[in-house]
């Protein structure tokens, strides 16, 4: 298909950003996450559709910078149990980036595809709950 239109060449990239720590060395962070470039095969998009994502060797590749948790779910660093009726939680943030993919009909078309950005802290109060938990246990 490539061969046959030329013009979908201008679409091949790849995330120039480096890939180096965001952060400063006197910062740490809250949740730890992996940086990578990657080139999908396949992806999810917006419609919630497994897609194949076209990638041809050297001459047309799509490569996308991500940043994945290191600990999905777990509790953050240094800020658990900061206060009472509080718990945190390292949570994986996506965003959505438009490549070009391979449609049910076998043609190339450009879609939106659901890849993590970032893993971020969430704090979430659950004093009340505790409670009732512990009521229930006496």
């Amino acid at each position: 298909m490539l061969a046959k239109n030329s013009s979908l060449l201008h679409y091949a990239y790849e995330d120039v950003i480096a890939l180096s720590p965001r952060l400063d060395n006197e910062e740490e962070p809250l949740c730890l996450s992996m940086e990578r470039l990657i080139r999908p095969k396949t992806a999810i998009n917006v419609k919630n559709q497994w897609m194949y994502i076209v990638q041809a060797g050297k001459n047309f590749f799509q490569s996308i910078r991500i940043e994945a948790c290191k600990e999905q779910d777990g509790k953050c660093r240094m800020i658990d149990n900061f206060a009472e009726g509080y718990v945190t939680m390292c949570k994986q943030k996506y965003i959505y980036r438009e490549l070009s993919a391979i449609s049910e009909g076998g043609e190339i078309v450009r879609d939106y595809f659901r890849l993590p950005a970032s893993c971020c802290c969430h704090v979430q109060f659950q004093a009340i709950e505790e409670k009732a938990r512990i009521r229930s246990i006496s």
